[in-house]
C-alpha cells in the first residue's frame, strides 16, 4: 500500500513537472526501460526536453529475449492491468506512450540463419572482440555481456553457451535494424554503452540518429566518432587548451586542492563517490608489506574481472580480458628477478573476490598484498613500478613519481605522459623489463590537468548541486536506485531547480558538445 501511495506521488510530481505532452506519433524517441530510480529521473528530464525540441513521441524498450517464466508472468499481469503498476506506471507518468518488448521473431530468425550460413566462426577471442556486422562493431559488447551473464572472468571461444548467446544477440541486432528501417526515430536514450542491452546505441549512432547516454551524473552524446560514453578523455587536451590563461590557472589550482583531499583519505571524493572507504588511508599494517630485499618490486593492481573490460572499446585492453592479462603477468614474473606483488581491487564484491582467490591460490611467484592495505604504505616502503590496464592508480602513483604502465591503447590517461601506454604485448613486455628507463612526465601541472578534466570538469552533476549532500540525505549512494531517492527528489526539486535542469539540457542539446560541461569552476 505504501508503494502504491509513492507511485501516485511520483505521477503527480511528473504531471506537474512535465505536463501531458502528446507529440507527433510518427516521430519516435526510444528510451531504455530500467528499474533504477535515479536513471528514471534523469531519463524523464532528457526525454521531455527532446520531446519539446523534436515534437515526437516516446517509446520505452525492454529486451525480454531471455527472461524466465516468472518474469513472463509478471509482464502478462502488467499488460492485463494496462501497465499501470510499478516501473511501467512511472514511465507512463513522464510521457512514455508505448513499451517495446524486444525479442526474436520469424524475420530475425530468418536473417540470422542467412548470416550464419556463410559465417565461419571465430578463430580467437580477438576475432570476437572486433566482430562487426553490417559494418557495425558489436563484438566487444558480446564479449563483455557474456562475462557478466556467466560470472566467469574469461571465456572459451568454442563454448556452446557463447554460441547461443551470439545467435541471440544477432536476433536482437536484426530486430533493431528492421525497426529503424520501418520507423522514423529521432533520438535514442540509454544508460550505458558497454553491453548488448544497449546495442541499439551502436546502430542508431551508425545511422546518424541523435543518441544519448544519460544518468544522474551527466549526459553524453554518442556518435560513430564517440561510441563509448566514457571515452571523452581523448578530447581532454583539446578542451583544456581552449581555456583562457586565467581559466587554466583556476582549473589547476582547484585540481591541486582536490588531489590533496582525494589522496588524503577523504571518503567519497570526486570519482570515488560510490565507496565508503579510501585506499589512501593512514592506518598502516603493523607488519611491513614489502620485503627488505634489494630486488626491484612490481605491483599488479587487479581489476573487476567481469565489469566490462572493453568499456572503452576493443582498444581498452591489449589482452582479451583482465584474467588473460593476469595470466600473462604471472608467466612473465617467472622470467625476471623482480619481486612481484598483487593486490585485489579494494572495492571488489564477493564474486570478484572469489575469482581473485581462485586465481592467486597456485601463483607462488605473486605475493598477495592485503586488499585494504593503504597505498601510502606501499609507496612509503618503496614500490618501484605499478601495472594496471586502465585504473585510477595510473595517475595516483604517478603523483608520487612511481612509474605506471598501462596495458591499453585507449584509456582515460592516454593523452598524458605521466604513465606509459603499451600498444601491443611485445612493447608491454619491454616496458616492464625496462621500467626504470621509461621517460615519464611527473610534473604536478600535468597530473593536475588530467585530474581536473577527468574528475571535475567532465563530472557535471547536472541533476545535483552537490552529490555529497544528496548521498548524505538519502543515507548512501546505494539508495540512488531505490524509491527512497524519488522521495528525496519530489521534496527537493522545486520550480527553480527544474528550470535550471532544463536550461542545462537545452543548452547542451543545441550545442555540439559531447557532454554537459561542469561550468561551475569559472
Amino acid at each position: 500500500m505504501k508503494n502504491l501511495f509513492q507511485l501516485f506521488k511520483i505521477k503527480n510530481f511528473n504531471k506537474k513537472t512535465f505536463g501531458e505532452k502528446i507529440g507527433n506519433s510518427n516521430k519516435l524517441i526510444l528510451c531504455e526501460f530500467l528499474g533504477n530510480k535515479s536513471n528514471q529521473i534523469a531519463f524523464s528530464y532528457l526525454i521531455n526536453a527532446l520531446k519539446k525540441k523534436e515534437n515526437c513521441t516516446c517509446y520505452s524498450f525492454l529486451d525480454i529475449s531471455n527472461i524466465n517464466f516468472l518474469d513472463k508472468l509478471k509482464l502478462f499481469i502488467h499488460k492485463i492491468l494496462g501497465y499501470n503498476l510499478g516501473n511501467f506506471f512511472i514511465y507512463k507518468s513522464f510521457n512514455t506512450k508505448k513499451f517495446l518488448f524486444v525479442k526474436k521473431n520469424k524475420m530475425t530468425e530468418e536473417k540470422t540463419k542467412i548470416f550464419l550460413k556463410d559465417f565461419t566462426g571465430f578463430n580467437s577471442k580477438g576475432d570476437l572482440i572486433n566482430f562487426k556486422i553490417e559494418k557495425i562493431l558489436i563484438g566487444d559488447l558480446i564479449y563483455d555481456s557474456f562475462l557478466r551473464k556467466t560470472g566467469f572472468p574469461t571465456l572459451e571461444i568454442n563454448d556452446d553457451k557463447l554460441k547461443k548467446f551470439f545467435i541471440d544477440t544477432l536476433n536482437i541486432f536484426y530486430y533493431w535494424l528492421d525497426f529503424f528501417e520501418k520507423n522514423q526515430v529521432t533520438g535514442v536514450v540509454v544508460s550505458d554503452t558497454s553491453y548488448t542491452s544497449t546495442m541499439i546505441a551502436r546502430i542508431s549512432a551508425f545511422k546518424k540518429i541523435p543518441t544519448y547516454q544519460c544518468n544522474w551524473e551527466n549526459v553524453h552524446r554518442i556518435s560513430e566518432d564517440n561510441l563509448f560514453c566514457y571515452g571523452k578523455f581523448i578530447f581532454y587536451k583539446e578542451i583544456f587548451n581552449k581555456f583562457s590563461k586565467d581559466q587554466k590557472k583556476i582549473a589547476l589550482d582547484k585540481s591541486k586542492d582536490r588531489i590533496k583531499i582525494r589522496l588524503g583519505g577523504k571518503l567519497r571524493a570526486d570519482d570515488l563517490f560510490y565507496t565508503d572507504h579510501s585506499s589512501f588511508h593512514s592506518e598502516f599494517e603493523k607488519n611491513k608489506i614489502l620485503s627488505k630485499s634489494d630486488k626491484k618490486k612490481i605491483l599488479i593492481a587487479s581489476h573487476f574481472f567481469i565489469d566490462a573490460p572493453h568499456g572503452y572499446g576493443p582498444d581498452s585492453i591489449i589482452f582479451p580480458d583482465f584474467y588473460e592479462w593476469l595470466n600473462y603477468l604471472n608467466d612473465l614474473s617467472k622470467k625476471t628477478d623482480f619481486e612481484w606483488y598483487i593486490k585485489c581491487h579494494p572495492h571488489s564484491k564477493p564474486k570478484e573476490d572469489e575469482i581473485f582467490k581462485n586465481f592467486i591460490k597456485d601463483k607462488s611467484n605473486l605475493i598477495e598484498i592485503p586488499k585494504y592495505s593503504s597505498h601510502l604504505q606501499i609507496i612509503k616502503e618503496g614500490i618501484n613500478c605499478v601495472l594496471t590496464v586502465y585504473g585510477t592508480i595510473a595517475w595516483e602513483y604517478a603523483y608520487y613519481k612511481v612509474p605506471v604502465i598501462t596495458a591499453s591503447r585507449n584509456n582515460p590517461h592516454i593523452k598524458y605522459d605521466f604513465c606509459a601506454h603499451a600498444k601491443n604485448i611485445d612493447e608491454y613486455e619491454q616496458m616492464i623489463l625496462n621500467f626504470d628507463k621509461l621517460k615519464l612526465n611527473f610534473s604536478e601541472e600535468n597530473i593536475c590537468e588530467f585530474y581536473f578534466m577527468h574528475n571535475m570538469y567532465s563530472r557535471c552533476n547536472w541533476l545535483f548541486d552537490s552529490y555529497e549532500k544528496v548521498f548524505k540525505q538519502i543515507k548512501g549512494f546505494e539508495n540512488l536506485p531505490k524509491l527512497k531517492f524519488y522521495d528525496y527528489w519530489i521534496k527537493n526539486a522545486d520550480q527553480k531547480k527544474n528550470e535550471k535542469i532544463f536550461s542545462k539540457l537545452n543548452k547542451f542539446l543545441n550545442s555540439k558538445n559531447l557532454f554537459i560541461n561542469n561550468d561551475t569552476f569559472f
